[in-house]
C-alpha cells in the first residue's frame, strides 16, 4: 500500500493493517495507531509527533528519521526496527516492547527520554537525581 506523503493527521487508524505499507515523510501528528500492525513498514522521515501507537505493531518497520516526539508508545513492539536519525526525544519508552541500546545509539534522544533501566544510558539519573 502507497501511503507516502499523505496526510493522515489526527486520523483514526487503530487496528489498521498497514503491514509492509509505504509511510514515507506521511503526516501521522496525533493520528490514533493503537494496535496497529506496521511491521515491516516503512515509515522513513514520517512526522508521528503526539501519535497514539500503544500496542502498535512496529518489529522490522523503517522508523529512520520518524519523529516520534510526544508520541504515546506504550508497549509497542519495536523489534529489530530501523531507528538511525529517528527522533525520540523526550518519549516514554519504558513499556516498549523489543527495544535494543543499539537501536537507541543511532535513535535522536535527550536525558528527558525515559528508558527501562536496563536501557539508560551510563551516568543518567532518575527524576530524583539519584543514579
Amino acid at each position: 500500500m502507497d501511503l507516502e506523503r499523505a496526510r493522515l493527521q489526527r486520523a483514526t487508524l487503530q487496528g489498521a493493517r498497514l503491514h509492509k505499507a509505504s509511510l514515507k515523510e506521511a503526516n501521522l501528528q496525533a493520528a490514533h495507531l493503537e494496535q496497529a500492525d506496521l511491521e515491516r513498514a516503512d515509515l522513513q522521515g514520517a512526522d508521528l509527533r503526539g501519535a497514539w501507537l500503544e500496542r502498535a505493531k512496529l518489529a522490522g518497520a523503517n522508523l529512520a528519521r520518524a519523529d516520534f516526539r510526544g508520541a504515546y508508545l506504550a508497549e509497542a513492539n519495536l523489534r529489530e526496527a530501523e531507528l538511525k536519525g529517528a527522533k525520540v526525544n523526550g518519549a516514554d519508552l519504558t513499556s516498549v516492547l523489543g527495544l535494543t541500546r543499539a537501536q537507541l545509539d543511532v535513535a535522536l534522544l535527550n536525558l528527558e527520554t525515559r528508558l527501562k533501566r536496563e536501557l539508560e544510558l551510563p551516568g543518567s539519573t532518575d527524576a530524583s537525581g539519584s543514579p
